[in-house]
């Protein structure tokens, strides 16, 4: 059964890092640019996963 609080957290920190990535994404700041964009693929990854766990 997936876990709903583990999902919403999850949702709040790919919320976060897709707004930091848009409104401070500047092509000078690339590397923390890309650290936004991969904390929001993984949790991305995670949400899915937890999305189709079933005990």
């Amino acid at each position: 059964m997936p876990d709903r609080n583990r999902i919403q957290s999850l949702d709040r920190q790919r919320a976060t890092a897709r707004r930091w990535r848009l409104t401070h994404g500047v092509a000078s700041d690339g590397s923390r640019r890309l650290a936004a964009a991969m904390i929001e693929m993984r949790a991305n990854h995670l949400i899915l996963r937890e999305a189709l766990r079933i005990d």
